[in-house]
């Protein structure tokens, strides 16, 4: 489901029955979403995280947005050095304990 602000969070290899929250849920700073794991081709566990950014006001109604009409957002984290464009790519980062 698109955020407000036509944005949507894609979240990646959470374990089985790992996901902590719904779509459509509302969550709080530090709220954990979900337990990470090794699900797909992975050799580890890990999370891969990504916001994107709906580039048709169409879909601003809260409906999921097609792929293709999509672009990334840049992001950082607390525990992150900020660049101009968000986290650097091909790095790993940890995640702090919450």
């Amino acid at each position: 489901m698109l955020h407000d602000d036509n944005t949507l969070g894609l979240y990646g290899h959470f374990t089985h029955n790992g996901p902590l929250v719904n779509a459509g849920d509302m969550v709080t700073q530090g709220q954990p979403l979900g337990l990470s794991g090794d699900s797909g081709l992975s050799y580890m566990p890990h999370m891969h995280f990504e916001v994107v950014r709906c580039t048709l006001e169409a879909w601003s109604n809260g409906a999921e947005c097609p792929e293709a009409n999509t672009f990334s957002v840049p992001v950082v984290f607390r525990n992150t050095t900020p660049t101009a464009c968000g986290l650097d790519v091909n790095t790993s980062y940890m995640a702090e304990a919450y």
